[in-house]
């Protein structure tokens, strides 16, 4: 699936034209508390909030769900389309490298949904933190080792 998500979210970037930048990884996540939200509801809580479960406020314009994508230029955030099967849609975020400060120690939170948790600091001073889900934790693992290394830590 991942192989799948990151031609997917390379398609979007230059709407299907020929890009000096390449998406290396594309990975499904959910903003903090999604993933237990949408198993608490049997996976039909596209939108819904976690209420009561201990979830960080909502940054504003971050979806319940959405797909991180890391290229050879920046850290990219994409909406998410598909009911049944995600994908790449618009483009929320587009950061360059220099532009982030930095990557905290990702962290893997046992429970009913087992996540990764990890949160991006802006040299603006903005901070977002998201969390991929049990079956992604492989590949966001990944994602985050080569988003590291770029940025330094």
């Amino acid at each position: 699936m991942s192989d799948v998500m990151r031609k997917k979210a390379q398609a979007r970037l230059g709407d299907g034209e020929p890009s000096e930048e390449q998406v290396r990884h594309a990975v499904l996540a959910f903003r903090i508390g999604g993933a237990r939200a949408t198993m608490a509801a049997g996976g039909v809580a596209i939108l819904g909030a976690a209420v009561g479960s201990g979830a960080s406020p909502v940054p504003l314009g971050l979806p319940q769900r959405f797909v991180v994508a890391l290229s050879t230029h920046r850290l990219l955030l994409f909406g998410v389309g598909g009911f049944f099967v995600a994908g790449p849609k618009e483009l929320l975020v587009g950061a360059p490298f220099e532009q982030i400060a930095a990557v905290s120690e990702p962290t893997v939170v046992d429970g009913v949904a087992r996540v990764l948790r990890v949160g991006v600091e802006f040299t603006d001073g903005g901070m977002l933190s998201w969390e991929f889900p049990r079956i992604q934790i492989a590949n966001g693992r990944m994602l985050l080792t080569e988003l590291r290394e770029r940025v330094g830590g």
